[in-house]
């Protein structure tokens, strides 16, 4: 599976088993078509289900694009010298102003 590096600001929730909602931002890392690496000084736990917001910056010639993710955490990488982060693997979805318009 290719993985594409980003370096694009993401939000992230999820709901631990205490039952409240939690959240975080960070930056893509890289992205493949089943999932992505997010860095983050704060992570959720290895087997939570997530959903991610990617910012895509505006650009003229694709409009406004908008990449949403869900998934279950499979990696949790702390810390230590670099920032760390986690793995998602689940769902990829491209959004496009416009695309789904007759």
């Amino acid at each position: 599976m290719s993985r594409y590096p980003l370096d694009l600001g993401v939000t992230f929730r999820w709901v631990p088993e205490e039952g409240w909602e939690c959240s975080g931002t960070g930056v893509v890392r890289d992205i493949s078509a089943v999932g992505l690496f997010v860095l983050s000084a704060e992570s959720p736990p290895c087997g939570a289900w997530v959903t991610c917001g990617v910012m895509v910056p505006d650009s003229s010639d694709v409009g406004n694009l908008r990449i949403k993710a869900s998934g279950r955490v499979v990696r949790v990488v702390v810390g230590g010298e670099k920032q760390g982060g986690f793995a998602v693997c689940g769902d990829m979805q491209l959004f496009c102003n416009g695309a789904l318009r007759l």
